[in-house]
């Protein structure tokens, strides 16, 4: 007899299975065949299968290679034989008569496409009943609901019929980070074709607390809020391309974060103890020294915009004596060129560069070359109230025991017009408060010593690296706060605090908990942090969610990309990683173009930019460039740049043939891609003197009234390129 059930296990964790087996060995319906995928065979695991050999037609499916659970799972529904198929977490378990209820279920309402029922969340450490997430109201949409939020808490809930996958399609393995993302990804394809039959029972008991691991910088529980809030993103984006709803939709996060402090469990500490332990003990007061030496720090990476109102500010100030170390960390804009233009002036300034490695290395790497006895930080995009510099050092100057003083802050917009006084600095200031609200912001004055003895910035974590070393400064030093605004905080869209949002909130997480250890409240305290991110849907925006330029390097993309900034939308040209994209409107050059295909799906709506030119002028222009660069790098060529080359070209070293049957590769594979999409691809020729016109014809916006820019300051007089019936053979 046919089974109807084929019930689907995926493990790699002995502790809960025992519980999980032992409730379907309790089946009362026992017509089905049980499929136990085994990640990476533990022996362990393994004995505990063996002793429930009495399960109806057990079959283990033993993986070698370590497999997200999506990949498990289509493994076991690939060998699946039965009419349904139900799906069990190894830390939960089923009610005696699940099978039996679902399979009633099911047959009593053909039209459903599968099965829904009613879980506990069960504590696995406490061993008491916790609330349950409700379910949505009747006669909501549950297609929209579940795009919102994944109701269905454990898909150990769900009975599926077994043609459904053929119809979908199997677990999307590229939703990795945690099961319930998988789920989620495959429950909003399931509601978008059918309706389920809902089982208002409570027959599943989810454990709780079965993930728990010994603290690191960010528990389990921490680090599944972060993945999940990443991945609703692409979740949404992904539904948004099914729906063909891409082009006038994007989808904006909003994180909420709250970080609060709890006892942890089996705990007698006291809340009174805060007070005397949170603080390790001051260093010796420091005796004053000759040198007064104030050195101010400032990492750029593409602020042409700012960075010279931010130098202005710091040359302004009414302490003269001071350095100003400007770190620009790769600018593929103009803002190397301000700052060299500056040191010229003024003796003050020492200007380093380097290749894009983001902001706490740069930091660190300039923080090194500082000659002062004091240091501070100014961000590139801000200012500094003439004043800011000798008040802070008056207070350090005054008080030996304090080796940091920080100010008021004012929020000023893109024209820098003043909008608010800065909220965080209004806080009281105290070393226990610090671990949940950093209240330290700008403007800060530290003392150099204490700055490397408590080991300076963490470059590795980024955009927090600021709140890191405040947390460190309390555990060893007085911090002062002077509650005067004398530093300017701009409010625009690339701020690391909009762009990098997700990001900051993790690695602030991960500062309090070394904080932590550090003051000896690890195993009393433990830091729970609620992320309560919102998702908008909004129009698109007169430009495209962003604009890539897919064309080979050397025909136009640096160009491309000044033309973009110029018309307000910030690029960046050759980015090292797609990581870095996320912070700019534009991306352009070889990087770009070999992954313009995953940045369709990344950032749908985007318009995407093909720079040509004529093959053979542009092999000479590759050859030539591929000697400047051997020449100019004494032939110690950078990793990621040979790889590139190597993944393009098949091969760093430049060879005609390869070169030019790569050209006319990407050349059909773009147009082949968007053979139906003609309005998101424009097909640029700038070496024959297309521009402006076809470029804000294409984006929608405003001719502006200075010349297109070229780097060779004049247009190349290349044949004109025709493309009609994709003649790639003419191209020659």
């Amino acid at each position: 007899m046919a089974v109807s059930f084929s019930i689907v296990l995926t493990t790699s964790n002995p502790k809960y299975l025992p519980r999980a087996l032992s409730s379907i060995a309790r089946q009362t319906y026992t017509n089905y065949e049980l499929l136990i995928v085994n990640n990476v065979s533990v022996r362990e695991i393994d004995k505990i299968i063996a002793s429930y050999q009495s399960i109806h037609q057990i079959e283990v499916i033993a993986n070698q290679t370590e497999s997200n659970i999506g990949a498990l799972r289509n493994m076991a529904i690939a060998q699946a034989s039965g009419n349904f198929i139900a799906f069990l977490d190894s830390d939960d378990e089923w009610r005696d008569d699940y099978l039996q209820v679902m399979y009633q279920a099911l047959s009593d309402s053909p039209p459903a496409i599968f099965a829904y029922c009613y879980c506990q969340i069960f504590s696995l450490l406490t061993h008491q009943y916790q609330k349950v997430r409700a379910l949505p109201q009747v006669g909501t949409n549950l297609t929209n609901a579940i795009l919102k939020n994944n109701f269905i808490h454990t898909i150990s809930s769900v009975v599926f019929r077994r043609h459904l996958f053929t119809r979908l399609g199997l677990f999307d393995e590229d939703f990795f980070c945690h099961p319930q993302e998988v789920d989620w990804e495959f429950f909003i394809r399931v509601f978008n074709v059918g309706k389920p039959v809902i089982v208002p029972y409570y027959l599943v008991r989810k454990g709780n607390d079965s993930l728990n691991s010994e603290r690191q910088d960010l528990t389990l529980q921490q680090q599944e809020q972060f993945d999940r809030v990443r991945f609703t993103q692409q979740l949404i984006r992904k539904n948004l391309i099914q729906k063909k709803l891409n082009s006038l939709l994007e989808v904006k996060l909003k994180l909420h974060p709250k970080f609060c402090l709890s006892i942890s469990q089996q705990s007698n500490f006291d809340n009174r103890e805060i007070s005397t332990n949170c603080v390790m003990q001051p260093l010796k007061s420091l005796k004053p020294l000759p040198e007064e030496l104030v050195s101010l720090v400032v990492t750029v990476y593409n602020r042409e915009t700012y960075i010279a109102a931010t130098i202005d500010s710091i040359l302004t100030q009414t302490y003269r004596d001071i350095e100003l170390i400007i770190w620009d960390d790769g600018s593929t804009d103009g803002s190397l060129a301000i700052v060299k233009q500056y040191a010229l002036k003024d003796q003050r300034i020492k200007v380093k560069s380097a290749e894009n490695q983001g902001q706490g290395t740069a930091l660190v790497k300039a923080i090194a070359l500082c000659k002062g006895k004091y240091l501070g930080t100014v961000d590139s995009d801000d200012l500094l109230h003439p004043e800011a510099v000798e008040r802070t050092l008056a207070k350090l100057k005054s008080d030996s025991d304090v080796g940091m003083v920080y100010t008021n802050h004012w929020v000023i917009d893109t024209e820098g017009k003043v909008k608010s006084l800065g909220k965080r600095s209004l806080i009281p200031y105290s070393p226990t408060r610090l671990l949940i609200d950093f209240m330290t912001f700008h403007f800060r004055l530290m003392r150099r010593d204490i700055y490397d003895a408590v080991g300076g910035f963490d470059p590795n974590l980024s955009s927090a690296e600021d709140y890191d070393l405040c947390l460190k400064f309390s555990e060893v030093t007085q911090i002062a706060h002077l509650s005067e605004p004398l530093y300017y905080y701009r409010w625009h869209d690339a701020n690391l605090s909009r762009t990098q949002q997700l990001t900051q909130v993790k690695c602030s997480a991960i500062a309090v908990n070394r904080a932590l250890v550090r003051r000896g409240l690890s195993q009393k305290l433990r830091l729970e942090l609620q992320l309560n991110p919102s998702y908008r849907l909004q129009r698109q925006r007169k430009v495209a969610n962003k604009v890539f330029g897919i064309g080979l390097s050397k025909t136009g993309t640096t160009s491309l990309n000044d033309a973009l900034c110029l018309l307000g939308i910030p690029s960046i040209h050759l980015p090292h990683s797609l990581g870095q994209i996320e912070a700019f409107d534009g991306a352009t050059d070889l990087s770009v173009a070999a992954a313009y295909q995953k940045l369709d799906l990344l950032y749908p709506g985007s318009k995407f930019i093909l720079t040509i030119r004529k093959p053979s002028s542009w092999l000479r222009s590759s050859y030539l460039h591929k000697q400047k660069i051997e020449r100019l790098h004494n032939g110690k060529i950078s990793i990621w740049m040979k790889k590139l080359d190597e993944q393009f070209f098949g091969q760093w070293e430049f060879e005609p043939t390869a070169y030019l049957a790569a050209y006319e590769r990407h050349l059909t594979s773009v147009l082949s891609y968007f053979k139906d999409r003609e309005s998101d691809l424009l097909i640029l020729n700038i070496f024959q003197g297309q521009g402006w016109f076809e470029l804000c014809t294409f984006l929608g916006c405003d001719l502006p009234d200075i010349n297109f820019p070229h780097k060779r300051g004049g247009v190349v007089n290349d044949p004109f390129i025709t493309l009609d019936s994709l003649a790639i053979a003419n191209l020659r």
